[in-house]
């Protein structure tokens, strides 16, 4: 069973267990429990089978890594509904929520998730990112770790060595909105 952080565009979060079973999916989020039967169609279609009865054509838009196409930005049409979710597990839940900002000039000050060791940057003070670009990668429990930005800038600084190790909650880029560099 995996379980997953499930944040709505409302900024609702929910958290939501998945369980393969058979062809099956056993999906549980509150005290609700859903039997999914998914079935790939062309291009990025599904068709779902949700508890035997109800039956839904979706068109589904996924950002996820290619070994669990599930954790990351997804976008969901159905019923002519589009559904944005940002669905995580635990580990990148802590890895986004390290991303904070420092104040009104900062647009993702980025911090270490937890204690590990500065791999390499992938950028330099002055560069310019956008959101969603990667900034560092971290060892972090035997795990190559990117660390992105939250938003669109210039990379002010960088806080750390490579091949450092580095505390929990240890700042490592900062970076500026473009409006105020």
């Amino acid at each position: 069973m995996k379980t997953y952080v499930v944040r709505l565009a409302d900024g609702e979060t929910v958290e939501v267990s998945v369980k393969p079973e058979g062809d099956d999916l056993i999906l549980s989020y509150d005290d609700v429990v859903h039997r999914l039967d998914l079935r790939r169609l062309p291009g990025a279609m599904m068709h779902m089978l949700v508890d035997g009865r109800s039956s839904y054509d979706a068109v589904v838009e996924w950002a996820g890594d290619d070994n669990d196409p599930f954790d990351g930005r997804v976008n969901v049409l159905v019923r002519d509904q589009v559904y944005a979710l940002d669905v995580l597990d635990h580990r990148r839940v802590r890895m986004r929520d390290a991303v904070g900002s420092d104040d009104e000039t900062s647009v993702g000050s980025v911090h270490a998730p937890m204690p590990g060791k500065v791999l390499r940057f992938l950028v330099e003070p002055g560069d310019r990112v956008v959101a969603g670009q990667g900034l560092v990668v971290v060892e972090a429990m035997k795990m190559e770790n990117e660390l992105t930005a939250a938003g669109d800038g210039q990379i002010e600084a960088l806080h750390a060595d490579v091949g450092s190790n580095v505390e929990k909650g240890a700042l490592l880029v900062s970076v500026n909105a473009l409006g105020d560099v």
